[in-house]
């Protein structure tokens, strides 16, 4: 996968736990139905193959897309569970360094979504005709 640094608002926290007050960060990189997933090199290594996710129960702010830069909390609604995907909670949209803002357009143009106007993503539009 691709690095994606993390920002960290406190340095002196403890990797290895959920719960530290560490906030995470990373960009919104699919939709499916009501629920979006998150691009996220903060957390841990065990979750790698389940991004978290955002739900009714994660009560983002309003206008959250594909594209979108986070910063949130995790919640494991199923301590102990190995299935199901963590839960963003308490989300903060927050604007992207340049570094980051290439790193999520290049995943996201790689997955076959392309940016237009306000960088939001969109899946590209079928073609109609071709030139």
């Amino acid at each position: 996968g691709m690095s994606i640094k993390r920002k960290r608002e406190n340095e002196e926290v403890d990797d290895e736990e959920l719960d530290t007050g560490e906030r995470f960060r990373g960009f919104i990189h699919d939709r499916i139905g009501d629920k979006m997933f998150v691009t996220c090199d903060g957390v841990p290594p065990e979750f790698a193959d389940r991004p978290p996710k955002i739900t009714k129960k994660s009560q983002a702010p309003a206008g959250l897309d594909v594209g979108s830069w986070i910063t949130f909390n995790l919640l494991d609604e199923w301590p102990g569970e190995n299935w199901g995907s963590l839960l963003a909670v308490d989300i903060e949209e927050t604007e992207p360094d340049p570094d980051e803002a290439l790193s999520s357009a290049v995943a996201l143009e790689a997955a076959g979504f392309t940016a237009t106007g306000e960088g939001m993503m969109r899946p590209r539009a079928k073609a109609a005709r071709v030139e």
